[in-house]
């Protein structure tokens, strides 16, 4: 399932509606395809991105799905965490420690 997390805000958005660019606040870098819902400052749902390949320092660009997010708009990336393995603490294997 899906996390929400805070990713940044919409610094500007293209005159043709087709993609935004969002100043991130965090450090790091979604992968191309991510999706991102942006909300305006009442907090209702501006619209829906997807994540380019396109970015520079902490400026990521989005293709507008659907919507009309706006200059200021806050984005919210949905994260999909990796599935430990079962390599990792809390596999199947269990180690007795004596």
């Amino acid at each position: 399932m899906p996390v929400r997390l805070p990713l940044g805000t919409v610094h500007l958005v293209h005159p043709d509606g087709q993609f935004v660019l969002i100043k991130s606040s965090q450090n790091f870098s979604p992968d191309p395809g991510t999706e991102i819902t942006t909300f305006g400052p009442d907090g209702r749902e501006s619209g829906q991105l997807k994540v380019g390949s396109a970015r520079k320092a902490n400026f990521i660009t989005a293709d507008i799905v659907s919507g009309t997010p706006k200059q200021g708009d806050r984005a919210i990336m949905n994260y999909l965490p990796p599935k430990p393995s079962s390599d990792q603490a809390g596999g199947e294997a269990a180690q007795v420690l004596e």
